[in-house]
C-alpha cells in the first residue's frame, strides 16, 4: 500500500516538475504517459513471466521495489529528455515487478478461507494511500521544493523491503498451492 501510494502520488506532480524542468505544456504532456503506458505494457508481457519464473515472486518483487526507488531518486537530476526517457522507464518496470509479485504473494501466503479479507484489506489501504499521497506529495513539492516529493516517495518505497525481510523463506516454506 506504501509503495501504491507512492507510485500513484507522484503521477500527478510528473506534469508540473516536467513544466518547471523542461518547460513541457499541455500539447507534450501526453507523450510522457504514453511512454509510461508503453514501457509498462512491455514491462507486464515481456519481463514479469520469465522473471518470476526464473527468480520467483519474491526476489522481482524487490528488484521493481528497488527499481521504482531508483526512478523517484534519480528523477530530481533530469534536465534532458534522455535523461527523463532513462529514469521515467525505471517507473513502470518497477510497478510492473513490484504489485503484480505482492498480490500474489499474498494470496498464496495468507490461509485460504481469509484471502478475500486479505486482499480486500490490502486494496483499502492502497485505496486510502493513492488519495493521501499525492495531497502529501504536493505540498512537499509546494512547501520544500521540486524535489523534495521524489526523495521522500524514493524513501517511503525502499523502507518497504524492510517489511519483506524474511518473505523469501516463508514463501519457500509448504506455502505453494495444492493441486487439490
Amino acid at each position: 500500500a506504501l509503495a501504491i501510494g507512492s507510485a500513484h502520488g507522484i503521477n500527478p506532480l510528473l506534469a508540473l516538475f516536467l513544466k518547471d524542468r523542461l518547460a513541457f505544456d499541455i500539447d507534450s504532456i501526453g507523450y510522457v504517459f504514453m511512454y509510461i503506458g508503453s514501457v509498462s505494457v512491455f514491462a507486464r508481457v515481456l519481463l514479469l513471466g520469465r522473471a518470476v519464473d526464473r527468480f520467483g515472486e519474491v526476489r522481482v518483487s524487490r528488484i521493481g521495489i528497488v527499481s521504482l526507488s531508483l526512478a523517484f531518486f534519480m528523477m530530481p537530476f533530469v534536465y534532458s529528455i534522455g535523461a527523463l526517457a532513462f529514469v521515467l522507464a525505471f517507473h513502470p518496470i518497477g510497478m510492473a515487478l513490484t504489485f503484480p509479485c505482492m498480490t500474489a504473494l499474498l494470496s498464496r501466503l495468507v490461509p485460504q478461507g481469509d484471502r478475500g479479507m486479505y486482499l480486500g484489506v490490502q486494496q483499502a489501504f492502497a485505496g486510502l494511500c493513492r488519495i493521501l499521497a499525492p495531497l502529501l506529495y504536493g505540498n512537499a513539492y509546494d512547501l520544500l521544493g521540486k524535489g523534495a516529493p521524489f526523495w521522500c516517495a524514493g524513501s517511503v518505497v525502499i523502507a518497504t523491503l524492510m517489511l519483506g525481510i524474511g518473505l523469501q523463506n516463508f514463501a519457500a516454506a509448504d506455502h505453494a498451492p495444492s493441486d487439490k
